[in-house]
């Protein structure tokens, strides 16, 4: 065996009686100064304060100067779990009828439209127990979005055309679950469940229970709605959170102003504990083992254990918090490393699950091999119930186990990063209903004191006679004998059996030979979080070798900033101009945000790249490592033989550094045409040696087995069959991929070659990948150059490069030709998909900066109107979207829609329509209107990153991409202050209506079974494969559907059916590739 990873010594803990965790939890919270405010984190740099309204909403308010987005959210305390008998799924349909208009801003589309001009979006979910409701919209545009929002709450529509048509969205919402294993097998547990409590309902809702079911029996359900709406729907079970740029006391007032008016009708929550409907599950659906059939290549075992609610008030989220960290170690001595040693498993997860007001579950569920989940359910569980009997023998004797999780969530949320407005206003509303003092709304994970009684009280639960154990595996199809009334799964139950109950109440883990054991103290808690003073590096002169882009990069002697911008400040420029955009300049933009990396180190062999961050001051670093080699992915054989590999040196690596992972430092692995590419980050105090354990580990692992390569051999086979099951939008896409690059594998192709590799292969393979290397490296965070170059020298220790950089393998994409429209539409193979989905692109050409930014404001401009006309208008589906792209440096427009209702050559119809319609709206575009999506762009392409990590991964890619242009951010905005309406309307005339003389168009779709028998009849077959993978239809069946009305369809252009994607890519022109472009000066 190697060497384990060394481990520093734990210190001492703090001088005078005060303990680490004290020390620590005073250093990492700033107290507020009234009774107004929150704890947050010591480096928090915004401003919160809470209160309430008259009407006794609940509020938070959040301040940040420096913030481009705001937005907020609204949580209403009641969902599904409330929905009437005769109507299943009423509140997510409520949910839905608040968009569509208001007294007050009737328009239907207004709200999302109004958002979407002003660079934002909205969304909202319904939960057991909470509807959620929340926007993001450009500062600066906050105050009117939130006078339209807090109408949802004051005076909705519910149109009765309104309610016909959002009532098929809701139906489009749940056929597009129905092939989802997650939503299948949740209505399982909800069949098994007490069918008096409310967890036992359907709760999304279809045509069936919203319209069909109501109607014959005489149930007016918008009467429903707005009886549900007026009953619920109370101010006193609101919680709302606003983060704006303003002061306090602005958005103070404007949440009085416009959220005072909702009318509170001082109603009790609707959920009490205890309910008076019984418990959730009854003795009588305990102690049983339910098997499910899933639609995907599953195997998994769950053992969810019925518990009372973790909650606050309950004083058991920190034992919930607790117990699922010792029982989900994967660590020595863990289950899931006895699980992987047996074969049985590779992975598992522990914690508890479906928190509701009355209940909650503890749930245990393992990833299991095929072997573990046909022959050894129950050895697997009894081996749960040993470990959970170890650790209810000795809980009360590691208190310093739970200290040292309590170290981890103090030091991670002190150094957290600034959240992304929309996910943080989100989840704050929703936080906001779970009991804690509001004081402490962001500190309610950190732990409050070791909670015995709420340990020993949990612990109790986890028996076989509380618990249920699931099975999912395809071999459950043989004896399933029930039937899942919403979902159609098939599925069994029965008793655990008295001898099998037995077996599980008396095992211990003394059977087990020493195999189980609890974890070790975890020795790499960071101690040290000085930040690093800066030190100016000195930049390496790039070899006359190197290419052009690598030569031109910007030395560290020029900052660049966005005072470089030739429009700010320029009063000649268009009104546009960022100064529109009311940003501080010299405020948000320090000049370091913009200072790029520099070549610290230059040899024939490798580069080194270094960023010292002085701007976010977090004690972390991000070491990437690329060791380029061509041999990876030469053909389907060898991309599967890395793939093994990689998953091999994880597992044997996991149990070693799970410690490491857990107290903030992590490593990824990735494999691609051009090389290894590894990642180390974390608190860089002990960032160095863990990169070097790694490291060494990943060339000459301490463990590589037969047993492991079985398992993953068989893990990646179950994911390539379940390739077809995917959503058939997101087939689309893979298709089109397949056919429009000049890379790539079809998964029969790599299922074949799968067929012919034994563990044999793999071992021989991997000395080969650490060879004929050159090495490439970046560092970015609390590190000196200096460090930066130990870290080098530490990576040349374990991998020897010695080969000349040269330029990466690049990929390319097909070049389309003008006036031609491409036909590629495959039959599903999975019959019980309704869903058709199509992809429809239009390919712009070779990367141009200019055409880039136009797309990206048309996309922008037309991504609502779509939404709202072909989803919102014509129902045609749940999944509608637009967007813009460039790939392989070539610009594109694409336009998705997915449909249980219509083939994909009739929505092709509607895309073309759609454009038809908008060509219009374009070419009456307004200066003004431009200018607000100009602003919009601006706004989006210039916002600061939000945390050290989202800052280094925009350097990163530029170094990876080989195109090494830092200041794109500059460049676009540049460029896009410049055009005018009419540059767009240019670029739109000559790409997307059907004369147009460079229209170049794609068409990917996938036909479901049924659509395709209402196409070619009752009596069609599904075609052969033509190309390894893909199956098409013929093309005079494409012929008689496409060309319809021949001249109408030809006005596009000329029609090309392809059938073999392959054939069809080797015979196209390529364009160059993205580095070649931009080395051309493109």
């Amino acid at each position: 065996m190697k060497k384990a990873l060394k481990r520093a010594s734990q210190r001492k803990t703090g001088t005078g009686g005060e303990s680490k965790l004290e020390k620590l939890t005073k250093e990492a919270i700033s107290f507020p100064g009234d009774i107004r405010g929150v704890e947050k984190s010591a480096l928090d740099k915004r401003e919160y304060r809470t209160f309430k309204l008259e009407n006794e909403i609940e509020v938070l308010l959040i301040s940040d100067s420096r913030t481009e987005a705001s937005g907020a959210a609204l949580s209403v305390n009641v969902g599904s779990f409330s929905d009437p008998e005769e109507c299943p799924g009423l509140a997510h349909f409520l949910e839905h009828m608040l968009f569509m208009g208001t007294e007050k801003y009737p328009d239907e589309n207004g709200y999302s439209k109004y958002l979407s001009e002003n660079g934002g979006y909205s969304n909202a979910y319904t939960a057991d127990e909470e509807t959620n409701y929340q926007f993001q919209v450009m500062s600066g545009k906050l105050e009117h979005a939130l006078d339209m929002f807090a109408q949802f709450f004051i005076g909705p529509l519910f149109n009765q055309s309104s309610t016909d048509r959002e009532l098929q969205a809701v139906d489009n919402e749940c056929t597009g679950n129905l092939q989802s294993d997650g939503w299948r097998n949740i209505h399982v547990k909800k069949a098994l469940a007490n069918p008096q409590h409310p967890f036992h309902k359907f709760n999304i809702g279809n045509v069936e229970t919203l319209r069909d079911t109501p109607s014959k029996n005489g149930v007016n359900v918008r009467k429903y709605l707005l009886e549900f709406y007026d009953r619920y729907y109370s101010a006193n079970l609101m919680k709302l959170v606003i983060l704006g740029r303003e002061s306090l006391d602005t958005l103070e007032g404007w949440a009085m102003e416009k959220f005072s008016p909702i009318g509170n009708k001082s109603i009790e929550s609707p959920y009490a504990h205890p309910n008076p409907t019984g418990p959730a599950f009854t003795t009588d659906n305990l102690g049983i083992r339910v098997d499910i059939v899933p639609v995907k290549e599953l195997r998994q075992l769950s053992i969810n254990w019925l518990i009372d609610p973790v909650t606050y008030k309950n004083k058991n989220v920190d034992a919930a918090h607790y117990l699922g960290a010792l029982i989900g170690d994967e660590g020595v001595g863990s289950v899931l490393t006895y699980l992987k040693e047996m074969g049985w498993a590779n992975s598992l997860y522990a914690g508890s699950a479906d928190n509701a007001f009355d209940f909650a579950t503890f749930n245990v569920t393992i990833g299991c091999t095929e072997d573990g989940i046909k022959n050894h359910v129950e050895d697997i569980t009894k081996v749960v119930y040993a470990y959970v009997g170890l650790v209810r023998e000795n809980w009360d004797k590691i208190k310093w186990f739970y200290e040292q999780e309590s170290q981890l969530g103090v030091i991670n949320f002190r150094f957290k990063g600034e959240e992304q407005p929309f996910r943080y206003v989100t989840h704050l509303a929703s936080s906001m209903h779970n009991g804690y003092p509001i004081q402490k709304i962001l500190t309610q994970n950190l732990h409050q004191g070791f909670p015995y009684d709420a340990i020993s009280t949990l612990v109790e639960n986890f028996t076989p006679e509380r618990s249920l154990i699931s099975i999912i595996h395809k071999s459950v199809e043989e004896y399933a004998d029930k039937t899942e009334r919403w979902f159609g799964t098939k599925y069994t139950v029965n008793p655990l059996g008295d001898a099998f109950v037995t077996e599980c109440l008396n095992v211990k883990v003394t059977d087990y030979a020493g195999k189980l054991s609890l974890p070790p103290r975890n020795e790499f808690i960071p101690e040290t979080f000085a930040i690093k003073s800066f030190v100016r590096p000195t930049v390496s002169k790039v070899p006359e070798s190197s290419g052009q882009l690598l030569k031109n990069v910007t030395s560290s002697t020029q900052v660049l900033s966005l005072k470089s911008l030739t429009h700010v400040g320029n009063p000649n420029k268009r009104s546009v101009a960022l100064a529109t955009t009311q940003r501080d300049i010299t405020q948000v933009w320090d000049e370091d945000t913009w200072r790029p990396p520099v070549l610290l180190e230059v040899t024939s062999v490798s580069n080194l790249w270094f960023k010292q961050d002085v701007a976010f001051k977090r004690p972390i670093a991000i070491i990437r490592l690329t060791l380029k080699t061509k041999i990876l992915n030469e053909s389907p054989r060898t991309a599967l033989l890395s793939t093994l590999y990689k998953s091999i040196i994880n597992d044997t690596l996991n149990e070693q550094v799970y410690p490491a992972m857990m107290a903030g430092l992590a490593y990824g692995a990735g494999f691609d045409d051009n090389g290894i590419y590894l990642s180390f980050q974390g608190y860089n105090d002990k960032l160095e040696a863990f990169m070097k354990f790694v490291s060494d580990n990943i060339k000459t692992p301490a463990r590589f087995e037969q047993s492991q390569f079985d398992r993953f051999k068989e893990a990646l086979l179950k994911g390539m069959q379940n390739y077809t099951k995917a959503d058939p939008y997101r087939l689309c896409y893979s298709n089109a991929n397949y056919a429009l690059e000049n890379k790539g594998w079809t998964v029969d192709e790599k299922l074949e070659a799968l067929a012919g590799i034994n563990f044999e292969d793999v071992r021989a393979f991997g000395p080969k990948m650490f060879q004929n290397l050159s090495m490439e490296m970046s560092v970015y965070g609390n590190a000196t150059p200096e460090d930066a170059k130990r870290y080098m020298k530490t990576a040349k220790s374990s991998f020897a490069a010695d080969q000349p950089i040269s330029e990466s393998l690049q990929d390319q994409t097909v070049k389309l030709k003008d006036r031609c429209q491409y036909y590629l539409i495959r039959p599903t193979l999975d019959m019980e998909n309704p869903n058709s989905a199509i992809v429809v692109v239009f390919q712009m050409g070779k990367y141009d900066r200019a055409e880039s930014t136009l797309c990206s404001v048309f996309s922008s401009m037309c991504h609502e109107s779509f939404f709202n006309i072909l989803r919102t208008n014509e129902q045609l589906g749940y999944v509608v979207s637009s967007q813009k792209g460039v790939n392989n440096g070539v610009i594109y427009q694409a336009f998705i829609v997915q449909s249980n209702s219509k083939d994909p050559l009739y929505l092709d119809r509607r895309v073309e329509s759609f454009l038809e319609e908008f060509e219009k709206v374009i070419m009456g575009l307004s200066e003004e209107d431009f200018d607000r999506g100009v602003q919009s762009y601006i706004n989006d392409v210039l916002s600061a990153s939000k945390n050290l990590f989202k800052e280094e991964g925009g350097w990163a890619s530029e170094i990876q991409s080989e195109i090494y242009d830092f200041s794109s951010k500059i460049h676009l905005a540049n460029t896009v202050a410049q055009l005018t309406v009419e540059d767009l309307r240019t670029m739109f005339k000559k790409y997307f209506p059907k004369d147009a003389p460079h229209r170049k168009k794609f068409v990917s779709g996938i036909v479901a079974d049924v659509h395709a028998k209402a196409l070619f009849g009752e009596n069609y077959t599904i075609p052969e494969k033509v190309d390894n993978q893909h199956i098409a239809f013929g093309e005079d069946l494409l012929k008689k559907i496409v060309e319809a009305n021949p001249d109408e369809a030809k006005e596009g252009g000329e029609i090309i059916y392809i059938q073999n994607s392959k054939e069809f890519r080797d015979a196209s022109e390529l364009y160059p590739s993205f580095v070649q472009m931009m080395e051309a000066g493109i």
